[in-house]
C-alpha cells in the first residue's frame, strides 16, 4: 500500500526534524520503492536553514522519452 501525499509529507518532515547522522539516508528511504521505473514521479527537496539538504528526483519526467526526474 502507497503511502498517501499528507502522510508522506508527515514522515518526511518528521525525519528531517530528527536531525541525526542517518536523516538523509531515512528521508531517501521514505521514497525509494514508491515510484517505479518508467512511471511518473516525482522531485523532493528540502530546504533547511537556507540550504538545500536533501534534492532528489524519482520516476520519470516524460513517459515518452522517459526521461527521468533529475
Amino acid at each position: 500500500m502507497r503511502l498517501a501525499g499528507p502522510t508522506l509529507a508527515a514522515a518526511l518532515l518528521a525525519s528531517v526534524s530528527l536531525a541525526g547522522d542517518g536523516w538523509e539516508a531515512g528521508t531517501a528511504a521514505l521514497f525509494e520503492g514508491r515510484v517505479r521505473d518508467g512511471e511518473p514521479g516525482l522531485a523532493v527537496l528540502v530546504r533547511q536553514e537556507g540550504r538545500t539538504a536533501f534534492a532528489r528526483g524519482y520516476g520519470v519526467r516524460d513517459l515518452r522519452s522517459r526521461a527521468r526526474i533529475d
